[in-house]
């Protein structure tokens, strides 16, 4: 199946909060101008979710790092990146942020871009992935 762009929310939460994770396919409208030259690459939604999911760690981090400053920051942030022929990320930047934290998503911009996904079979893959922070109601 061959996916060129994802959205696929994933719920960050901590303590006891009930992770949700949604997925939606959507289909590219226009390619970005750095990925529009190259060719469009393969990878399953699953395969890509297998990865963040395995790496929700060092997001996490992330978060739990900037509420120690700041312990009332929640919100959504998405991250754009390009996942390249051998499965390394190529490029990973923020699209969009509701946090308004900019320590929080530069964190995040850059744990993303540490990421290994699997080969894409030959061209790349453009992901766009919103992580949404929320602490978990004390009770």
């Amino acid at each position: 199946m061959s996916l060129s762009r994802l959205l696929l929310p994933l719920a960050i939460c901590l303590g006891a909060c009930v992770k949700r994770v949604n997925i939606e396919v959507l289909e590219p409208v226009t390619p970005a101008p750095a990925a529009s030259a190259r060719p469009l690459g393969q990878l399953d939604k699953d395969q890509i979710r297998a990865v963040i999911g395995a790496n929700r760690a060092q997001i996490r981090g992330c978060y739990e790092t900037r509420l120690e400053s700041a312990p009332n920051l929640r919100g959504k942030v998405v991250i754009r990146f390009v996942i390249g022929a051998d499965g390394q990320v190529l490029e990973s930047k923020v699209r969009e942020s509701t946090v308004g934290d900019a320590e929080l998503e530069g964190c995040v911009t850059a744990r993303v871009g540490t990421f290994r996904f699997p080969p894409t079979g030959g061209g790349v893959v453009i992901v766009t992935y919103p992580f949404i922070f929320k602490t978990s109601p004390e009770g």
